[in-house]
């Protein structure tokens, strides 16, 4: 092989050597705005929980705050006894439907429930009316000293359709970010399974994250 052959050669070999170098750096950098994007979309929907968390607090002072000044002015709470206007002006529900996804469902419901200021202790006198299959099930078991207890009603409920503590746990910590899925929803589902994992272990605050919350990834 004469020189000026081996030269070449020795060319072409850098010139592969240098192609391949920048096409890795490439994917690297490709790799890396990747992996930036995905931090900044996780920052975004733990912003979004955090305002979603604050709206809900706002919203459960403001129908404290109109259940106070009802009491204040002697309005009737109960459904029983409507004020007036009920009866031309009826309330309306979303209904429980088979093929409905039940948490869906409950989170609707208590919307609608903030939306009419109806204190808590009411739900259950609302929500029975609504109810249909399992769900509807599990409202006719509860003992009849808390038949009235909604916060009883979400457990049994959860237990019933397999949404236990752990099963959110997963959930929430399986959650990954996907270019078709909008930010919104992305956060919805963050809440959504944090809050159902954290009532659901019965934390009440920071402190008992600890020794209620099973941390690890598995």
């Amino acid at each position: 092989m004469s020189t000026s052959e081996a030269a070449t050669k020795l060319e072409l070999a850098r010139l592969e050597a240098k192609e391949k170098e920048n096409d890795h750096n490439k994917r690297m950098e490709l790799r890396q705005l990747e992996i930036s994007e995905e931090e900044a979309a996780h920052k975004r929907a733990m912003e979004g929980k955090e305002k979603e968390m604050e709206e809900r607090g706002k919203e459960r002072k403001h129908a404290l705050e109109m259940e106070k000044a009802r009491a204040q002015q002697n309005i009737p709470t109960n459904p029983s006894n409507p004020s007036p206007g009920t009866a031309s002006n009826p309330r309306k529900f979303p209904t429980d439907k088979a093929d409905d996804d039940s948490e869906v469902f409950l989170e609707n419901f208590e919307r609608a429930c903030l939306g009419y200021s109806i204190s808590t202790d009411q739900y259950m006198v609302e929500l029975r009316p609504q109810l249909s299959g399992s769900l509807a099930e599990v409202a006719a078991e509860m003992p009849k000293e808390h038949m009235n207890s909604y916060e009883l009603f979400k457990t049994q409920a959860r237990v019933r359709l397999g949404l236990t503590p752990e099963h959110s746990r997963r959930q929430f910590r399986a959650l990954r970010w996907k270019p078709d899925v909008s930010f919104t929803r992305h956060a919805y589902h963050i809440v959504k399974h944090w809050d159902a994992w954290i009532s659901g272990a019965s934390v009440k605050s920071p402190e008992d994250y600890p020794s209620k919350c099973k941390w690890s990834s598995s």
